[in-house]
């Protein structure tokens, strides 16, 4: 009798840490998504900045792959020092689209060609610009 208890007592004891673990809480990406990046990306050129004009249209082509800045930085900045740990994770948001020049200069000086391109880092954990390329 008492032996049938000790094996009840187990089971029991058993079938609560198998419970325990199924029902853990899962631990929280520390990231921000890759279509909040893009949706961040998008936001952030549609508005306008000293000398470069807001999105003329609507981005398309919208990429985003995420990286350290390290290796953002060599691929697409040619390793300017961007003033953050390297080891930064960060989302790397590429669109095209048209977005024009607007430093002034002399009305005889003609316009440059629209940016057509545009490279966008934003930290993967608090979707902060840290950078930005244009290109036609």
């Amino acid at each position: 009798m008492c032996y049938a208890r000790v094996v009840l007592l187990l089971m029991l004891l058993a079938g609560c840490s198998a419970n325990a673990d199924s029902t853990a809480t899962p631990t929280a990406n520390p990231f921000i998504s890759q279509e909040a990046a893009v949706e961040r990306a998008i936001q952030n050129t549609a508005q306008s900045r000293p000398e470069l004009s807001g999105a003329k249209v609507a981005p398309q082509n919208v990429r985003a792959e995420q990286m350290t800045l390290a290796g953002a930085t060599q691929r697409y900045f040619a390793d300017v020092n961007l003033n953050h740990d390297p080891a930064t994770p960060v989302w790397v948001v590429t669109l095209e689209g048209i977005w024009l020049d607007e430093f002034p200069r002399p009305t005889e000086l003609p316009a440059p060609a629209p940016y057509r391109h545009v490279v966008m880092i934003l930290n993967a954990r608090t979707s902060e610009e840290i950078a930005m390329s244009v290109r036609p």
